[in-house]
């Protein structure tokens, strides 16, 4: 009983979510009668059954939805801080949202959706390797699938080898398309809350990875039924999982200042769960120390003999400073298991106590300060602590290169130089669909460093409603606006680069370069 409760304790804990109230309706109770269940061990005979379900890409046309973008934001800025989080989550989202894939490939840049005009995928039948294959017209491509062998797709990324181990089917039909060959990555629903594989016509191309008929391109799927839950909790789990694993390494001084207020020893209020037979004198704790490290405790007998049930990594961001209340989004990610479980957190003042209330899909579990244990934070993080006041992050935090796209304030930017020694240099690409558009002298981007804006790119504006531009930038030059106007809406141009003296001089030079002949359309600019 205790090594099965210490077990159970040790996910629920992680998540954030060990209910005590109502414990009999919303924590199932292991009794000391009942027998653990051996599980069965996965191989590639019964990996398929793991999967079963239908499944459409993770990304677009999913969790890359607007909708979704506050999970996007928050969960990076747990890592690298309320200033820095659009602009990471830009840059996360392109690694996996290249534009093709085999003969279009983007060097660096993996395709996850479907191809072969694959809408959804589903398998079925007892053990899974039915699979139903619907295409975006209707059409359903059925195959039934036998292990062949355990198998690697692999290649090399920037000079580095890289692979992924997983396990390669064939059809059992008589058929040379591409569905001949699947590839499953180990990863399932209940372990990453998504799958990763491939298909296609042959063995040879099917493995090799950044090389071929499918060069970069791995498919995310993601399960249908997931987009209906009313919490969204596969969805948090998923966007958590990518943001963490993607970026975590790129924690900033910001993000380190965010989680400051949680340092110490916290003890669980176990009221209710001791109402239950068999643990009337269970007890608990969590310990987080300064270097973003969690650990829970459990003493099942109330001897003081505490048990280590679980370690992990924490991640605190408060995404509203202007509601006055330390509380805001919550990150765990398991030492040991890698998982990542995403929820909130509350610090607020119960009976005269300071307590840690932390709320997931799954419920709610609340802990209160041990006073001797005096913990490094106050109820109240310092003000320096809040991500608008926060130390600027290290340079090195997140690399910026050359030809990145940065997506800020709705407009879209090209990295033309990196900056080093020198200042760097973007862009202007894609405006943003407004009427009034301002074109900046500079940006800064996820390195922490300022870009000057020298260029804006043919039809930027094509695809806005813009009818007016502000220009705060005086680098630009002829050749770099060349047909910037072309195909778009703007009838009239602002220069405000600074003082009056420097905008007077930049306009007789904007003058000459703004040109219907030169930028594509006559507009009027003063």
């Amino acid at each position: 009983m205790m090594n099965s409760f210490i077990k159970k304790c040790a996910v629920l804990t992680l998540a954030m979510s060990l209910t005590f109230t109502g414990i009999s309706n919303a924590t199932p109770i292991i009794s000391a009668e009942e027998q653990p269940k051996v599980e069965e061990k996965v191989t590639g005979q019964n990996f398929l059954k793991q999967v079963k379900g239908e499944f459409q890409p993770l990304f677009d046309g999913g969790v890359y939805d607007a909708k979704y973008d506050h999970y996007w934001n928050d969960y990076a800025a747990t890592v690298v801080g309320g200033s820095q989080a659009a602009d990471v989550v830009t840059r996360i989202k392109a690694s996996v949202n290249a534009p093709g894939y085999g003969e279009t490939a983007v060097d660096g840049k993996f395709y996850c959706g479907f191809i072969s005009n694959v809408a959804t995928i589903e398998f079925g039948g007892e053990d899974g390797k039915d699979v139903t294959y619907t295409l975006n017209d209707g059409t359903k491509v059925n195959r039934s699938y036998e292990f062949v062998k355990e198998a690697r797709a692999a290649g090399e990324y920037f000079g580095q080898a890289m692979g992924y181990d997983g396990y390669l089917y064939k059809c059992k039909e008589e058929a040379n398309d591409e569905f001949t060959y699947l590839f499953m990555c180990p990863d399932t629903p209940a372990s990453t809350y998504h799958l990763e594989f491939r298909y296609g016509s042959s063995e040879e191309d099917i493995l090799k990875l950044t090389d071929g008929k499918y060069k970069n391109w791995l498919a995310a799927g993601f399960m249908t039924s997931a987009f209906k839950e009313a919490d969204e909790d596969s969805i948090q789990k998923v966007v958590s999982l990518f943001v963490i694993e993607n970026i975590k390494s790129s924690l900033t001084d910001e993000g380190k200042n965010q989680r400051a207020f949680l340092v110490g020893k916290w003890n669980c209020d176990v009221t209710d769960m001791r109402k239950v037979p068999g643990y009337e004198k269970a007890q608990m704790y969590v310990d987080y120390n300064a270097d973003g490290i969690g650990k829970t405790y459990v003493d099942m007998n109330g001897t003081g003999n505490y048990v280590l049930v679980s370690e992990y990594n924490y991640f605190a961001y408060d995404n509203n400073p202007s509601d006055n209340k330390n509380a805001g989004v919550y990150i765990a990610n398991s030492i040991t298991e890698g998982t990542v479980t995403p929820g909130s957190y509350e610090i607020k003042d119960i009976n005269g106590k300071k307590a840690l209330c932390f709320k997931s899909t799954e419920g709610t579990v609340t802990y209160f300060a041990d006073e001797s244990a005096k913990p490094a934070a106050s109820v109240k993080p310092a003000a320096s602590a809040k991500p608008a006041q926060a130390a600027t992050p290290k340079a090195a935090a997140v690399k910026v290169k050359k030809l990145d796209t940065v997506k800020i304030s709705g407009n879209t930017y090209k990295v033309t130089k990196v900056a080093k020694k020198s200042a760097g240099k973007v862009a202007f690409t894609v405006a943003k669909n407004a009427k009034v558009v301002t074109v900046p002298k500079s940006v800064k981007l996820a390195d922490g460093k300022n870009y000057k804006v020298t260029a804006i790119n043919a039809k930027a504006f094509a695809k806005s409603k813009a009818t007016k531009v502000i220009i705060k930038t005086a680098a630009l030059k002829k050749a770099s606006v060349k047909n910037c106007l072309k195909s778009s809406k703007v009838k009239k141009i602002t220069i405000k680069v600074g003082s009056k003296k420097k905008n007077k001089a930049t306009l007789k030079t904007y003058k000459s370069i703004f040109t219907k002949k030169n930028a594509g359309l006559s507009v009027k600019i003063k």
